[in-house]
Formats: structure tokens, sequence, C-alpha cells
């Protein structure tokens, strides 16, 4: 009979010498069944992809080309007409089988094909998978190869963003090689700063609830408890008033404490984090050595499930020569087996996790994995713990109490499974219609507390239900988010770091569901309906890039966001070395949006060619000077302006360099000014805030500015002040200078104001329009009086009118928020309506302060500001009113009516008074008087 090679392919060397052992019959060498192959074994070697390169652009890697895994298989697969693959039964085990199916069919394409399904390295399953042979199933290999692809584009492309965004904004963050993305990971941070937030945001609240003692025991209140102490109070009086307490219920049933289902791989990384205090990562490698030298079957399933026709009862005479729970074991046997729980979980590939020989030879972490194992094994096959319960309820006063005992009369699988607890609490013995006085009614009162940080048990489990990893996957996403350092294991919880924080917060501002559970799960999903058939490969991957596509280029819109985020956390780096033209002495005065005298603002030249004056915080500080085409190039020098403002504002002279013909010839150039003070540079320049849609500032950001052009910064702004304002400190004045009356326009400007509450607000109007092109600046001066913390968000609307007889409305709503340091908080809303009267010169300065409804202190209780609203709107609305009449037709045929000249009363409505002298009239107050 001729000689008939077969190749062997297993995974990994411990599992191919274990299958040459078995099958070999230990003779490793020579073989006397046809059937007895020459085994080999090779090593998957993971190569870097250059999916990392930062030199790359972003986009690349959603088409970049896939690298294949190959292994030099030639010469074996040449003289073989066999190919069985021994690899693991699961998707990547059959991802790897195709890879090596396809390097060996270049070379031999009459090459059998056959794959080998078990799941334990025992004689017993290794001769029946030998016997039971099947094609392999591509399917499942496509899933993996999608969830690669879809991995690696994915993950390198955000990945890339993140690492190029933020490395050079941030200090702390320059030492780090790259700040990954994963559609595992970061929902698995997702759920970590979910509950940190909780904790953190939690705000305890007290409550209390009435204990009723008697016989050392106490009854617990059936509503629980109470937010309300005075309700719980008024109760607990009743209680004491009529102290007899009537047993009206008492139910004894047996009760039982169910045994836990078959081992899955997620259940056994919860249950031995939560028992063994063992991480799931570590687990994986023990369970996978175990599995490897066939103490256990293999440690990836997610079936709960034994089959039937699987021999339990051989697997429990494994256990009975154990030490410690061997005659357990021997009792199963003599007649207290029970056959497991039948679950709702399979993979249709492994069965559930199970010893599969015995384990006294082990030492150290792997005698404690397995020995969980066995005993779990083993009170799956035991009986349920039964015992009595009894439930025992009492009225006083109409208020309910229970009291509830526990009796075990059989422990069963609790003698094995010592994870696992089931007290008893012994009470006396009450009858239905039995009376008595109880020894104690008290309240206690307690606080809520905020809920846990997670422990390692529940973020399995919650990774488990919303779909994020496989059962093989789960604990190497856990373990990547600490190498990462998104979040530290303290003890057996999780914190997020500053990192894990910036990143969640960040793509929160965004929008996006990065951190939520919702892509990942829906890619999951998908992975699945390919194993079914029921989707393309191709197809998935499409849909996904392109949903991951759109996402990116949002993400990219809104970058600013993901650094705000970080600049909580971090500081910037001190000036963008991309940014600026000289690295000394290269800034040009403070930041005025800042007001920090450690921000600077620094000159840079656009792609456009145009230059610009920017903040060093830029994204975050949005103020921009931007100068006209006409300048070539501008340089900050050493030498600060002599001006004291200069001096204060540390602003540089700069040197700047005009295009040829665009300034007179008796201009210098290079010419050297200030751009603070220079009034030459003030006409060669805008400044403004720069706004941004949907710009979102973090919390501790400085922007103590309005929106409207300082002053010092605007040369079209009148900075002389008018001779005739008022200077008393306890009035506001206005002072407006017109050049043209005949104008029309619309203005609104909203920023946000810092002053306190007794202050004076001063604000200078200086209007210079044509109905081409209206210029309006506005100008508010506040003088301070209290050291308090204000904040007050200002709108102001101006309407301008077409006809300089009629009058101008001017409405200023000012709406204040008071954070007092006594943390007492209020809130004010004061509203002021000014009237201006006519103005027939073209040039002409109006005091307002002879106008007495324009002058209101704007630390005013709400009665004056009642008052004010009133008559100011009164006022306001009276020529209006006037020219209703005017316009009204009158009616021919309506006789007119005589007006009686005896004048009422308009509160009693009486003749013979006026409302002035009414006895009926309501007396002022101290504050009224004061207003009027």
């Amino acid at each position: 009979m001729s000689r008939i090679n077969v190749l062997n392919i297993a995974e990994k060397p411990s599992v191919a010498d274990r299958l040459t052992e078995i099958l070999s019959e230990r003779s490793k060498k020579s073989f006397k069944h046809s059937k007895n192959p020459i085994f080999e074994f090779i090593r998957i070697i993971f190569v870097t992809s250059d999916a990392f390169n930062f030199s790359l652009a972003c986009l690349l890697c959603f088409d970049a080309g896939m690298s294949e895994i190959e292994h030099n298989l030639r010469d074996l697969s040449k003289i073989s007409k066999i190919l069985i693959l021994w690899l693991d039964c699961d998707r990547e085990g059959e991802n790897i089988a195709f890879e090596v199916i396809n390097c060996c069919k270049k070379v031999n394409s009459r090459l059998q094909l056959q794959r080998a399904v078990f799941s334990s390295l025992t004689k017993k399953d290794i001769e029946y998978a030998i016997q039971h042979l099947q094609p392999p199933n591509e399917r499942d290999s496509l899933a993996v190869d999608a969830r690669r692809e879809l991995d690696l584009r994915t993950g390198a492309v955000f990945t890339r963003f993140q690492t190029l965004l933020l490395k050079n904004k941030f200090q702390e963050l320059s030492t780090l090689k790259y700040l990954s993305y994963g559609s595992c990971q970061f929902p698995t941070l997702g759920f970590i700063v979910e509950r940190w937030k909780k904790r953190e945001e939690f705000v305890p609240e007290p409550f209390w609830t009435i204990e009723v003692f008697d016989k050392q025991t106490k009854f617990t209140w059936e509503r629980k408890r109470l937010f309300d102490k005075i309700s719980c109070y008024v109760i607990y009086e009743m209680c004491q008033e009529k102290p007899l307490a009537k047993v009206f219920f008492v139910e004894k049933k047996p009760t039982t404490k169910s045994r836990p289902f078959p081992l899955t791989t997620v259940e056994l990384q919860r249950r031995c984090a939560r028992f063994l205090k063992i991480g799931s990562s570590r687990l994986m490698e023990i369970a996978e050595e175990l599995y490897q030298q066939g103490y256990i079957s293999y440690p990836r399933t997610e079936t709960n499930a034994f089959p039937q026709s699987m021999n339990l009862q051989s697997l429990v005479s494994l256990q009975t020569s154990d030490p410690h729970w061997g005659q357990y074991a021997q009792n199963l046997l003599n007649g207290k087996f029970q056959i497991p729980i039948h679950g709702n979980h399979s993979d249709n590939s492994h069965p559930p996790i199970y010893p599969t020989r015995s384990g006294s030879s082990l030492q150290g972490d792997r005698k404690t994995v397995y020995e969980f194992i066995a005993r779990h094994f083993l009170a799956c096959c035991s009986k349920n713990a039964v015992g009595d319960k009894t439930v025992v309820k009492i009225n006083i006063a109409d208020e309910i109490f229970n009291l509830e005992g526990l009796m075990v009369k059989e422990y069963n699988y609790l003698e094995i499974y010592t994870y696992e607890k089931w007290t008893e609490n012994a009470i006396p013995i009450y009858n239905q219609g039995d009376t008595f006085i109880p020894l104690q009614i008290s309240v206690h009162e307690g606080k809520t507390e905020a809920p846990l940080l997670l422990t390692e048990s529940q973020l399995i489990k919650l990774m488990d239900k919303h779909g994020i990893g496989t059962d093989a996957t789960i604990a190497e996403h856990i373990q990547t988010v600490q190498k990462r350092k998104y979040a530290v294991k303290e003890g057996i919880y999780f914190t997020p770091t500053n990192l894990g924080l910036g990143l969640y917060d960040g793509y929160d501002l965004m929008g996006f569901n990065f951190t939520k559970p919702i892509l990942r799960a829906q890619m999951e999903s998908d992975m699945k309906l390919i194993c079914k058939g029921s989707k393309t490969k191709d197809f998935v991957v499409q849909e996904t890039i392109k949903l991951y596509k759109e996402a990116y280029f949002e993400a990219f819109k809104q970058k600013d966001s993901l650094v705000a985020a970080f600049s909580r956390f971090y500081n910037f780096v001190a000036v963008p070395q991309s940014s600026i033209l000289d690295q000394t002495n290269s800034q040009v005065m403070l930041c005025p949006l800042c007001n920090d005298s450690s921000t600077f603002l620094f000159p840079k030249k656009l792609k456009s060619g145009k230059w610009m004056v920017f903040c060093q915080k830029s994204p975050l500080c949005n103020w921009t000077m931007f100068l006209k085409e006409d300048i070539l190039s501008i340089k900050p020098l050493p030498t600060l302006c002599d001006s004291p403002e200069c001096i204060k504002k540390q602003s540089h002279l700069v040197e700047v360099v005009f295009q040829e013909g665009s300034v007179p010839i008796y201009f210098d150039s290079p010419y050297i000014g200030c751009l603070n003070c220079d009034q030459t540079l003030k006409q060669m320049y805008t400044a403004k805030k720069w706004e941004r849609k949907n710009h979102v500032y973090p919390k501790n950001f400085n922007s103590n500015t309005i929106s409207v052009i300082p002053s010092h910064l605007n040369p079209n702004l009148n900075s002389n002040p008018n001779p005739n304002t008022n200077t008393n400190p306890n009035t506001n004045t206005n002072n407006f200078s017109r050049q043209q009356t005949n104008t029309s326009g619309n203005f609104q400007s909203k920023g946000i104001i810092p002053f306190n509450s007794n202050q004076n607000l001063n604000f200078k109007f200086n209007q210079n329009s044509n109905q081409n092109n209206p210029n309006l600046n506005l100008n508010l001066n506040l003088n301070q009086n209290q050291n308090q913390n204000l904040i007050r968000s200002a709108t102001l609307n101006s309407n301008y009118i077409r006809n300089p007889n009629q009058n101008q409305n001017l409405n200023l709503n000012l709406n204040q928020n008071l954070n007092l340091n006594q943390n007492q908080n209020q809130n004010q809303n004061q509203n002021f309506q000014i009237s201006v009267g006519q103005i027939s010169n073209s040039n002409q300065n109006w005091n307002p302060n002879s106008n007495p409804n324009t002058n209101r202190n704007s630390n005013s209780n709400s009665n004056s500001n009642k008052n004010t609203n009133k008559n100011t709107n009164k006022n306001t609305n009276k020529n209006t009113n006037e020219n209703k009449r005017k316009r009204k037709k009158k009616d021919p045929k309506k006789p007119k009516e005589k007006k009686s000249t005896v004048r009422k009363c308009s509160i009693c409505r009486k003749e013979g008074h006026t409302k002035r002298t009414c006895p009926l009239r309501p007396k002022e107050t101290e504050e009224q008087k004061n207003e009027n």
C-alpha cells in the first residue's frame, strides 16, 4: 500500500505536541497506520503595518491596500495529498485556516482540504474529530477579514487625526507615541467615564425611614423611605400615639437558590474578576495554558448548555481523586447527580467550559482558576439549595412593617460552590392575629449614596450586554484601554484618566457616538450576518467605511471641540512652532481678550499671502488682527513702545514692509511703529473676535470682554469724552454724538460684560453713516463699587428712523446673574428703555440727564423696576398713540360726544378730586419715594 502524506497544521506548538502525542501513540517519528501523519506546526508572525506611518495623509487609510499574512508552507504542500487544519474552532481560527489554504494551493492545487472540529485536547475528542472531518467554513473567515479591515482602516484614520491634532498643542502629550482609536476600546472607555461622571455629579439627598424593633428583630417600613422630614415625623408621631402592633399576615413557604448555568467565557471572566480578583486579561492567559495542557476544554465559547449526547458523569468521575472535592464528586455519582440547567445561548461550535482531567498537580494562579472551573462544573451537576422563607407583616397606626426570615434545609450545590452565600435569618414565631407593643419605634436618618465606580466584572457584563467585542476579545479591549492610559484600575475599580476624559468629552461635544456602543454593536451584528450569508463582506465594508468617512469629515470641521476638551486637563504648548516667524522676541502684545499676563499675540502669514496677528491660545481664543494685503511682512522687535498704556500691555514695536506703490512716497519702508497706539498702523488692520460656528469654550477659559471692537483698536471711535458728561458715581450717563440725522439701519450686539453689583454703566455712541455704508461703534465703560463676582449678559438693540422729526428708541435689555461670595444665588432682570429726543442739527451733543426717566440705577429692586418700566414705556409710546389718533378717519354719521368737564378720580371713580388727593390711594414706601 502506498504511503499517503497528510499535512496537519496547528496554530500553537503546545497544541501540535499534544495532537502528535495522541494520534501517533507517543511516537513522533515513525507511524504504523496510514492515517498517522507527520505533524508539522507553524508560528504566525504578525508584522507592523505602515498604517501608523504618520507621514501619510489620513484619508489614504480608507483606500490603502491590505497586507495578507503568509507563511512558507510550499515545500510541505508539494509532498502532501491531504491538508488537515487543527486550528482553534472559532472565527479567528477559521480565518487562519484559509490563509494557510491559499498559501498551500499555490503550489499544490490538488491538495485535499479537511477541517478538524474539537473542543478539548483529550484522546476521546481528538479521535472523534479525526473520524468526523469537515470542510472549512469560508463565511466565518470572511467575517474576520471584514472586521480586521474595518478596524485597521478606521483605527488608523482616527488615530492619526487625534495624534497630529493634539500632540503639538499640549505639552503633556508630546511624549506619547500616538493616541490610538479603536471602535471597541472607545465604547469600553465610555462605560468607565459615564459611571465616573455619575459619581462625580451625584448630590447626596437626605431621607428618613421608620424602624420597629421587637425581640431582637427589626421590622422594615413598607414605604422604604421618605425624602420629606416633616412627613416622616408626622407618621412617626402617629405610631407613637398608637403603638399597638397587630400581626395580620404570616406566610411560610419553601424557597430555593438556583445553581449556576454552565460556564461561558464571559461568565468565567466576570466571576473570576469578582470572586478571585483576577483580571480578565491574565485569566485568559491562564485559561489558554490550561487548555493547551489538556486540563480544561476550549476556553472561548458562548454556549451555556451541555449537549444531551455528552456523558457528563464520566467527567464527574475524573474529580473523585481530588483530595478537596473528591468525596462530593463521589456523592454525585451515588445518586445526587442532576442534569445541568439548559441555557439559551449556543455558538454551535463548542460546549461550555469544563475540566477534562484532574488538576491536583497544579500550582499558583493556574490551580486557583482550575479549582474554580472544577467547582463550577460540579455545582452545575448538583441540586438547588432548599430552604423555608417566612414573611411577617404588622400594622401600627395604619402603617405596614415587614419582617423576613430564612431557614436553610439543604445546602446542596452551596457545599461545593463556596463563592456564593445564602445566610440564614432566624426570626421568632408570630401567628396571625397576635398583638404586641414593640420595644422601640425610631426614625432613622440617612443619605443617598453615590454609585460606585465600575468593577471589571460589571464592565464585562456591560460589554457583553451591548455587544462590544466577542467572548474572545473582551479581555483584550479592557487591557488596551489600560495600556493606552485612558483608564487605570485602582484596586477593583476603574477610573478614567485625564487623557480618557479629554477624548470622551471631545467626541461628545462633536455629537458623535464613538464612545457609545451603537456603532460597534452594529458592526458585530453585521459580522454575524456575514457568517449566515445574509450580507456579503464587500457590502458591509463599503457601507461601514462610508459611515466613518462622513464622521471623519465632520470631526475635522469640529476639531476645535476636541482641543477645547483637552484644554481643561492639559497646558498648551507655549507657541506652535509652525505658526511663528521668529522664535525669539516674536510676541506683539498681550492678548486683549484673554486678559492674561502670559498670553501674547503672534504674527502669522496665511497661505493666501495675507498676514494676521493671532492669540497663542488659538483656536480657543479667537482674537485676531487681520492686516491689509498691502503689508508684505511684519516682524516684532525686542523694543517695547514707550507709551504708558503700551508698557502695561507689553506692546512691542513692529517692523512692517509695505508693498511698493501702496503707501505715499514719504513713508519709510520698512516702517517701524506700534500696533496699539500708532494711528498709521491702526488704519492697516481690522481687529475683532472671530466667531466660530458651534464653538465651545472650556470651563477655565477667561473671556473678559464684550464682543465689540475695543476703543484702543478702533480708529473711528471718538476718543474724546463729552465735556458735559455727568460724573456723579451714583448715576448712569449716556453720551450720544450724531453726525447725520437722516439715516436708517439696524444694529444688534451681544457679549459678556464682567462688572459688579453697585456699578455705573457709561456708554458712548458714535454714528458716522450714510445710506450705502452705515458704520456704528459702541463702547461700554463700567465703574465698580463692590468686589463681587458678577457676569451680566447684555443685548443692545437700536433702530434708526429716516425722518429726523420722529423720536429714536434705544432699547437696552440687561439680564444679570449674581454669584455672591456668601454663596447666595440671585436672578434679576432689568429692562432699560431710553427715549431720545428730537435732533434737528447734524452735529449736536445731547445730554440725557435732562430727562428724569433716563437715569436709572442698575441695582434697583424689583418694585422700582416695575415703576421705571411703566413710566418709560408710557412716555415712549405717547407719540405713537397720537399719530394713530390723527390717522383715524372720522365717521360723519356718528354724532359728536360732549366731553365732561368734571374730572373723576381714577382710583375711586368719584368726582371732585384726583387720584393724588384720593383717600384710597396707597401710601408710598421709602424706596418708591427715593425712586420718584
